[in-house]
């Protein structure tokens, strides 16, 4: 009797295929980014359309993140996230206002550019349930909190019936920091290919609180008052008809989402 001792070939398909998966420990990482769509900010100064925005865009942004993960044997993982968010949005908009002893109309019209964006930090908890060999349906929800930093540049015109000047805004280029806590759930599926997961989700993300007055002051016309035209719109005066807006109101944002992570 002859006994030889044979190495396995691991490589050969043979034993690929009948050799299992290896087991992957409980830890994750996840790098994860998406589109950020909706239908407002719900500031004040978006209060003014449709009725009196001769134009406006939807809001539209990015999602940045990266999140570390636990995952029980049930399926049910707990996870930490952080990462960066901006938003933005700009129409033009008609404001109207009085002045001088007569209450002379003057209408500006008023090109706004918001901008809402910071870093974010998370809390959230997944379930993944395997459906059809390596892909799973994964549903989530996650807790938040954007440190943001808000800015709403604006130029624009000062109009008198028909004559018309520039104007320009005090504290125009100046931003407003906040926090504003988020509620993100969402749905998606995920593919498995030995340790590393694809995936691709969509869900809501909201914000429930108001924002922070934006740091606007007066509407200030740009050309001079001329001698003898009371009414001219160099002459008037300063205006505080946008003061004290705020920068965003409870907003809904839909967020479809791809990702790539590593389990380990």
């Amino acid at each position: 009797i002859v006994g030889l001792l044979l190495a396995i070939d691991r490589a050969h398909p043979r034993w690929r295929a009948s050799m299992p998966e290896p087991a992957r420990g409980p830890w994750g990482i996840t790098l994860n980014g998406g589109y950020l769509a909706g239908g407002t900010l719900r500031s004040d100064a978006e209060g003014a359309c449709p009725a009196n925005c001769p134009s406006n865009t939807r809001p539209d942004g990015a999602m940045l993140g990266l999140r570390g993960s636990y995952q029980l044997p049930s399926g049910l993982a707990l996870e930490i996230g952080f990462g960066y968010f901006s938003a933005r949005t700009s129409f033009a908009r008609v404001v109207h206002d009085r002045f001088g002893p007569n209450a002379t109309p003057v209408n500006y019209t008023l090109l706004d550019t918001l901008r809402l964006q910071g870093p974010y930090a998370a809390l959230g908890a997944s379930w993944d349930k395997r459906v059809l060999g390596p892909i799973s349906v994964v549903t989530r929800l996650t807790l938040g909190a954007l440190f943001a930093t808000s800015a709403d540049s604006i130029a624009g015109a000062a109009a008198v019936g028909t004559a018309a000047t520039n104007v320009r805004v005090a504290g125009r280029d100046d931003s407003v920091d906040s926090v504003a806590p988020f509620v993100h759930p969402s749905l998606g599926v995920r593919a498995t290919a030995g340790g590393f997961q694809f995936g691709l989700s969509i869900g809501p993300l909201f914000v429930a609180r108001r924002g922070p007055e934006l740091p606007h002051g007066a509407i200030i016309v740009t050309s001079a008052c001329p001698a003898g035209n009371p009414n001219a719109p160099g002459c008037v005066p300063d205006s505080k008809a946008i003061a004290g807006e705020r920068a965003y109101g409870p907003f809904v944002l839909w967020v479809p989402q791809i990702e790539i992570g590593y389990r380990f």
